[in-house]
């Protein structure tokens, strides 16, 4: 029974990581950012990243392991985008280049890219306990998918 309500809140968890990612694009689908050089592949990332969000959804019902890689996955290719939304500034220093928008701060508050990190973080410690839950199962445990 444990393990059943650590998928749901799991799954439930990897639905609300997608939402956020998403989120944290929809400023940016079909804007100038989407060609940049720099920035172009970070907004394909972040696509990339909530699809592995909803792959995770789904593989956390068939296999745990499958769905801590999908969720890992989906937070690196995710993270850039976070950190540009967040903090602009050291996302500059880490991938210098020609921006066309000029910094107006170092760090803003984005919500959805905030509630995106924390979410994702949270996700992914579940995914390891899942894990290791199935692990020290042993023989116990089903076994088959894991």
């Amino acid at each position: 029974m444990h393990n059943k309500r650590r998928n749901v809140l799991q799954s439930v968890g990897c639905l609300f990581c997608a939402l956020a990612a998403w989120s944290s694009l929809e400023d940016f689908i079909g804007t100038e950012i989407g060609g940049g050089r720099i920035t172009g592949p970070m907004l394909d990332a972040g696509i990339l990243g909530a699809l592995c969000f909803l792959i995770a959804l789904i593989t956390t019902f068939l296999s745990t392991r499958a769905a801590m890689a999908s969720v890992f996955l989906g937070f690196l290719l995710c993270l850039p985008l976070y950190v540009y939304r967040l903090a602009p500034g050291l996302f500059r220093s880490i991938f210098p280049g020609e921006y066309k928008m000029q910094l107006h701060a170092p760090l803003r508050w984005h919500t959805w890219s905030a509630l995106g990190v924390v979410a994702s973080i949270s996700v992914l410690f579940l995914c390891i306990m899942s894990v290791r839950s199935k692990l020290s199962g042993g023989a116990a445990g089903s076994g088959a998918g894991n």
